[in-house]
């Protein structure tokens, strides 16, 4: 959605997981660097796509901004596309309700997937 507003072009979880691991290799540090704000951008363009939405808070829950129960499950079933491996629950925004949630709980996600391919 970002990108059909004129705004830079929207990484792919597989771009994110790729930078990562480009950084890790180099010996950037021992664990895999995860850019939070690209996480953000992406969840955030998730949501105000089914919201209908042109802008979203980060600290304010996903059901109060509008997001209702059948919208939380296509959030969730979206987020499972763009984050392949990282194990979604059910109860996603009942258990992370922010998108600053979210995006840390997805970084952990992706570090701890990614740690199981280098060892």
């Amino acid at each position: 959605v970002l990108a059909s507003k004129g705004l830079r072009p929207e990484p792919t979880a597989a771009e994110l997981e790729a930078a990562a691991g480009a950084a890790s290799a180099a010996g950037a540090s021992a664990e895999p660097e995860i850019d939070p704000e690209m996480l953000k951008l992406k969840i955030v363009d998730v949501a105000l796509s089914l919201m209908g939405s042109d802008q979203l808070e980060s600290d304010t829950p996903l059901m109060d901004a509008g997001l209702d129960s059948l919208s939380m499950v296509e959030f969730r079933n979206e987020l499972v596309k763009e984050f392949p491996g990282v194990d979604l629950p059910g109860a996603l925004l009942f258990d992370y309700p922010t998108i600053n949630a979210l995006v840390d709980f997805v970084a952990e996600g992706l570090r701890g997937g990614m740690k199981g391919l280098t060892q």
